[in-house]
């Protein structure tokens, strides 16, 4: 798998490279090797403040609203933190997409392990990929697996 930018970017300062060093590696200019390198201390702060904000509030049994009007965060924001903030994508039982490798729901045309529920189906799946509950075998002819 490809890394993001500002990961590399992270990798390389923490190796002690230079800004200057990381953009030459990289191929981007020093303004964004500074954007990356600023923001992520500040967004990663931010976030976690706030997880730890509406996760106190919902133990002590406030509702989603409620914590909107305490804190004044936005309601998307709460309700993320209050249902999958403690949650960690890579914990489903199909975390790694090993089911979906298999699945007579996948996307057959592209070859990907994208799928294809929806649109085979016209109904939402009703999970997410990392806790897949819609995996249904697949024929061994028609699947390709990757290597």
């Amino acid at each position: 798998m490809r890394k993001k930018t500002k990961e590399i970017v992270y990798e390389l300062n923490a190796q002690g490279k230079s800004r200057k060093e990381i953009a030459q590696i990289i191929g981007i200019t020093e303004d964004s090797v500074r954007y990356h390198l600023r923001n992520k201390k500040k967004n990663h702060q931010k976030i976690c403040e706030k997880k730890m904000v509406v996760e106190k509030l919902k133990a002590q049994g406030k509702t989603i609203q409620e914590i909107v009007e305490v804190t004044g965060y936005n309601k998307s924001t709460v309700r993320y933190h209050y249902f999958y903030g403690q949650i960690k994508k890579d914990q489903g039982s199909n975390a790694d997409r090993h089911l979906c490798k298999t699945c007579k729901w996948r996307d057959e045309k592209s070859g990907s392990i994208w799928c294809d529920y929806y649109w085979k189906t016209k109904k939402s799946r009703p999970c997410e990929a990392e806790n897949c509950s819609v995996y249904e075998k697949g024929d061994p002819d028609l699947v390709k697996v990757e290597e």
